[in-house]
């Protein structure tokens, strides 16, 4: 078995591997979105920007300004105004409601895949430590009887420290 430097590892193959994997998760995710999310994430990035908020502003305030004329058609205080204010703010607020559930969404999927990733990685590190036991037995290399490296030579129960986990955080 040939195994690649470290170094190969970590400046070509394993990155490029890597970054492969992730941008192909994040397409799949992007081309997996309903209508109604695509539509969203365009709102709320038209929301966001500074012109949004400028061009709101110059609206109510020429509204405001051209309602105190003779030209007006919906007298202080502008009843009309607030219904569309009001209507815009719960189509909006809807709007950003939606985007950010997609957003949590997402984040726990990535928050379970960086679960899963670190469950792997301390399997992998506690076979390691099994492995490098076994090789100093064969050497003949006397270990030291080291109770924190013998615990961590040990399988790691998951579940046993999520539920330690929540007991603490319950007190």
């Amino acid at each position: 078995m040939i195994v690649p430097s470290s170094k190969k590892l970590r400046n070509g193959l394993g990155v490029d591997r890597n970054v492969q994997a992730i941008v192909d998760l994040e397409r799949k995710a992007l081309d997996e979105r309903a209508h109604i999310n695509r539509f969203t994430d365009i709102a709320s990035k038209m929301a966001a920007r500074p012109a949004f908020i400028v061009t709101h502003l110059v609206v109510f305030a020429g509204w405001m300004i051209l309602n105190t004329t003779r030209f007006a058609f919906d007298r202080n205080p502008f009843n009309l105004l607030n219904l569309i204010f009001a209507f815009e703010a719960i189509v909006l607020t809807s709007i950003l409601l939606n985007a950010q559930t997609e957003v949590r969404r997402i984040w726990e999927r990535r928050a379970h895949l960086d679960l899963q990733v670190n469950i792997l990685a301390e399997q992998e590190l506690t076979a390691i430590l099994g492995l490098l036991n076994q090789i100093g037995d064969r050497l003949g290399i006397e270990s030291t009887s080291d109770p924190e490296l013998e615990q961590l030579s040990k399988d790691t129960d998951v579940r046993k420290i999520a539920t330690a986990i929540e007991k603490k955080l319950d007190e």
